[in-house]
C-alpha cells in the first residue's frame, strides 16, 4: 500500500489556498463546505498566517512543527542537506 504525504511547505501552500478560495467566493462558510473543512479549522489557520505575517519566524516554526508531526516525510531540501553532510 502506497502512502502519499505532503511536505510542510505543501501543507502551508494548501492552507493558504483556502484563504484565496474564501476570498474568491466572498463567503467563508461556502468555501469551507467546498474545501471539506470546518470553519474552526479555517479560522485557526487564518490566525496562524496572520501571526506569520507579523513575525516571519513564526511561519518557520510552523514548518518545524509540521515536520515533527510527519517525521518520515522530509522536504527535498532537507534530504539534500543531509546528503551533503554525509560527504
Amino acid at each position: 500500500m502506497s502512502h502519499w504525504y505532503l511536505t510542510p511547505e505543501e501543507i502551508i501552500r494548501k492552507r493558504y489556498n483556502w484563504f484565496q478560495e474564501a476570498q474568491r467566493l466572498g463567503n467563508v462558510t461556502l468555501a469551507c463546505k467546498h474545501l471539506g473543512i470546518s470553519r474552526k479549522t479555517f479560522y485557526k489557520w487564518r490566525r496562524r498566517f496572520k501571526e506569520a505575517t507579523a513575525n516571519p519566524n513564526s511561519l518557520l516554526e510552523l514548518k518545524k512543527t509540521l515536520s515533527v508531526a510527519w517525521p518520515g516525510k522530509e522536504s527535498q531540501g532537507q534530504k539534500d542537506h543531509q546528503a551533503s553532510q554525509k560527504d
